[in-house]
């Protein structure tokens, strides 16, 4: 496995586990390389421990087209 597929598969976990907490995520990694998780404000301090995995979420207040326009955290993945 190289390294861009462990890396690959290592994101792939986190994004089931941080799933399997609760959080709605919308996966566009194959588009945009981007993965957006659905909510305000008040999930940032959670999503901040996602740091050390090399997810820095930037939040969208008002969201777009890809949220639905909902309130949103999106991270580039590349």
């Amino acid at each position: 496995m190289n390294s861009k597929q462990h890396n690959e598969n290592q994101l792939s976990t986190i994004l089931l586990e941080m799933e399997a907490l609760g959080f709605e995520i919308i996966d566009y990694r194959h588009k945009s390389s981007t993965v957006y998780v659905i909510g305000g404000e008040e999930i940032g301090k959670s999503l901040s421990t996602y740091l050390n995995h090399g997810l820095r979420f930037i939040r969208l207040e008002k969201g777009n087209k890809t949220t639905g326009f909902r309130a949103a955290w999106y991270a580039k993945t590349k």
